[in-house]
């Protein structure tokens, strides 16, 4: 993990590792939304499900919270602003830096 200096963050003198991890976000029609996170280092799946509400529609995006569950301890909830025109989308988590994701084929 990198400060917001690009330095490696350091805390109690142990270098701070956090594994690449790949998002992906299933959005369907009746409201369910599902997520797969894949830690990249280890192939490692965790698969969360729950529901999504729109916040905000206009003619170039639309703002949609989902608010998931692996079912036992972890409750994520995720912000999807997702532009219309290309099918890419700004994610923002409660304790995350935002990231952006895009739509696949």
């Amino acid at each position: 993990m990198k400060n917001q200096y690009g330095d490696d963050m350091i805390i109690g003198g142990q270098k701070v590792s956090v594994p690449s991890i790949d998002f992906k976000f299933l959005l369907k029609e009746d409201g369910i939304a599902g997520l797969q996170q894949t830690n990249l280092d280890d192939i490692s799946r965790v698969y969360y499900n729950g529901t999504l509400k729109i916040l905000n529609e206009d003619v170039n995006s639309v703002s949609v919270e989902c608010s998931l569950s692996d079912g036992e301890y972890s409750k994520p909830k995720y912000t999807l602003k997702i532009n219309k025109s290309d099918k890419t989308a700004v994610c923002k988590g409660a304790n995350e830096p935002e990231f952006s994701i895009k739509k696949q084929h």
